[in-house]
C-alpha cells in the first residue's frame, strides 16, 4: 500500500511538474503575443497619423487653388454681370 502511494506520488509530482511547464511556456506566448499586439498598434496609430497629415496636406494643397478659382469666378462673374467694370471711368470723363 506504502508503495502504492509512493508510485502515486512521483507521478503527481511528474504531471505537477509537467503543467508547471506548460504554464510557463504557455504565459511567454502570452508576453510575445502581448509585444506583438502592442507593436502592431503602435504601427496603426503611426499609419493614421501619417494618413491625418496627407490627408490635411492634401487639403492645404487644394485649399489656394480652390480659393484663387473661387476669387477668379467672382471678379469674372462681377464683371459679367457689370457690377464691376474693369474700365471704369472715376474721373466722370
Amino acid at each position: 500500500m506504502k508503495e502504492k502511494f509512493r508510485i502515486q506520488k512521483c507521478m503527481l509530482q511528474e504531471k505537477n511538474a509537467q503543467l508547471e511547464n506548460d504554464l510557463a511556456r504557455e504565459k511567454e506566448k502570452i508576453y510575445q503575443m502581448e509585444n506583438s499586439i502592442r507593436s502592431l498598434d503602435n504601427d496603426i496609430h503611426k499609419l493614421q497619423f501619417k494618413q491625418s497629415l496627407q490627408q490635411l496636406y492634401l487639403w492645404n494643397q487644394e485649399l489656394p487653388n480652390n480659393h484663387k478659382n473661387q476669387i477668379e469666378l467672382t471678379e469674372n462673374s462681377q464683371i459679367n454681370s457689370g457690377f464691376v467694370s474693369p474700365y471704369s471711368n472715376h474721373f466722370g470723363y
